[in-house]
């Protein structure tokens, strides 16, 4: 009994951290399509001494997937126009980083 008392534990953990996620990725207005590795940065810090473990998990397995460009958006953050295009002059480098979902080292580099 133990062992199912266990995964059910793990897999309640786990529930309550993608629910977590998918309000958070709500709240930024990006979707489980849209958002990038930046945003699981972003939602990793906000949110790492809540979910503890889980987190490490989440992070684990978005670094370990190859997966293709997911859609327009992710090439969108690729594209040296797209980002001129959302450059304002009220922004700041943080928040043009938060819409790319790229981190503020790596706007600087385009």
């Amino acid at each position: 009994m133990g062992c199912r008392n266990d995964q059910a534990v793990a897999a309640q953990r786990n529930i309550r951290a993608a629910v977590v996620l998918l309000d958070w990725l709500t709240a930024h207005e990006l979707t489980l399509t849209t958002a990038g590795q930046g945003n699981l940065y972003l939602w990793e810090g906000a949110v790492a001494q809540r979910l503890g473990v889980s987190i490490i998990v989440v992070h684990r397995r978005a670094f370990d997937m190859d997966l293709p460009l997911r859609s327009q958006a992710q090439r969108d953050r690729c594209d040296r126009r797209e980002v001129i295009r959302l450059w304002d002059e009220t922004l700041t480098k943080t928040e043009i980083g938060r819409r790319l979902g790229m981190s503020p080292g790596h706007l600087a580099r385009i």
